[in-house]
């Protein structure tokens, strides 16, 4: 298990969204290739990045700052937000991001199917779950799929990897929905990457613990910017653990 960084984009400037809400918006930096270089500079082998603005629009909006991102660090760089063709991926690789996730997208099964067989692994699946069911559209719109449901659909096509976030508890430190990770974490075999809520070390913790084998990494992003966590001091932690 990995500890990720997140960088939210919002205007070009590094922010923090409340349940998802563009109208209740923390900024934390004017420079998110700076912030991308303290989180490498702690030891992240990962860094997850989301244009909230092209998670809106549906479309990429702040590809500059993503491109700036990846020419700043050599660490991992996962990007999601507004990718809706084969055109938008291919841009975002040509910028230097190494996986992308797609959200909306990937309920168009004939293109998730297109781009699953010529990326493979550096295709991500965000499963955003409020409630119960998928959001889609920078979380904005109701798919009115269940989360579980949607998770064994693209289990079946081949995804690899999902990012897995109840949208109830992202960017509200009140810890993660144990209940519904475990739920995803047993019902699928695929790679599953944690987000939404975490709040202390004692979280992080939680995680190292489950005893879930699929469990790839946790993203963090509110607890680091008002340290909660200190990422160099976890990433220790869960190395160290690692190791014995």
């Amino acid at each position: 298990m990995i500890l990720i960084p997140a960088i939210d984009i919002l205007g070009d400037k590094v922010v923090r969204l409340l349940k998802g809400e563009y109208d209740k918006v923390t900024v934390y930096s004017d420079s998110p290739d700076e912030v991308a270089r303290m989180w490498e500079s702690q030891g992240a082998e990962c860094i997850h990045v989301v244009d909230l603005d092209a998670a809106k629009e549906g479309r990429l909006v702040n590809l500059e700052s993503v491109a700036k991102i990846c020419q700043a660090v050599k660490t991992v760089v996962q990007y999601g937000g507004g990718v809706r063709s084969q055109q938008d991926l291919q841009q975002l690789l040509t910028a230097g991001v190494d996986r992308i996730v797609l959200g909306t997208s990937a309920f168009d099964s004939g293109l998730l199917k297109k781009l699953l067989k010529q990326y493979g692994e550096q295709i991500v699946v965000s499963v955003d779950s409020r409630n119960g069911f998928v959001r889609v559209g920078g979380w904005t719109n109701d798919s009115h799929v269940p989360y579980m449901e949607f998770c064994k659909r693209l289990e079946e096509m081949g995804v690899a990897s999902i990012v897995f976030t109840d949208i109830e508890r992202d960017g509200t430190l009140q810890g993660p929905n144990r209940e519904a990770l475990k739920e995803v974490l047993g019902g699928v075999s695929m790679q599953v990457i944690a987000s939404g809520g975490v709040a202390s070390p004692a979280d992080v913790e939680w995680f190292m613990q489950c005893g879930y084998n699929n469990l790839y990494g946790v993203i963090t992003g509110k607890a680091l910017y008002e340290k909660k966590i200190i990422l160099k001091d976890m990433i220790k932690r869960i190395n160290s653990q690692t190791q014995r």
